[in-house]
């Protein structure tokens, strides 16, 4: 019998991290990659501002930071597009989580992707729908975003966005991804 209520992977839901420095990025980021296991999941950075190119080349992973606006908006339709297609896979097998698919196909297991963002600025999601699209049903199809931002909640001017998000403060994530 496989559980389809809870995710084995190390969220259940996307989360958002306020108040972020840059050295927490750093920890919070550090933390989540030396829990990652590259044959279970995959980690895809994105920061504008490029601090995060020192990770370039790690197995772990899916590519390279990405770090132009440009890219960032053409991975957010990618990353959509796999949305749907893994739920369409799952719908066809009669399950609800990327985790059940993985315990009953273990020779046709597909990763869990970890989008990592390392700041919010500058990337004005509100306005990207293909992102807003891939958060609404990411968890289902194994697809988790980490969005640290040195903004506070309020500033953000998420409006009813915020309700897609887990928001925790840094010590409640790190603890959350600290083995």
């Amino acid at each position: 019998m496989v559980d389809e209520q809870q995710s084995g992977f190390l969220v259940d839901d996307d989360i958002l991290i306020p108040g972020c420095s840059e050295d927490d990025v750093y920890s919070l980021l550090d933390s989540i990659a030396h829990i990652i296991n590259t044959d279970e999941a995959r980690l895809v950075l994105i920061d504008l501002s490029g601090r995060l190119d020192c990770y370039r080349g790690n197995n772990y992973l899916l590519g390279n930071p990405i770090r132009d606006y440009n890219e960032a908006c053409d991975f957010f339709s990618a990353i959509r597009e796999e949305v749907q297609r893994r739920l369409i896979m799952l719908g066809g097998e009669g399950l609800k989580r990327l985790d059940a698919h993985n315990q009953l196909y273990p020779n046709n297991r597909l990763p869990f992707i970890v989008v990592f963002i390392g700041e919010l600025s500058g990337l004005n999601l509100k306005r990207n729908n293909d992102f807003r699209t891939a958060l609404i049903n990411d968890d289902a199809a194994g697809v988790y975003f980490v969005i640290c931002t040195n903004k506070t909640v309020k500033s953000l001017n998420l409006g009813a966005d915020l309700n897609m998000f887990s928001v925790m403060d840094y010590e409640s994530a790190l603890a959350l991804f600290e083995v």
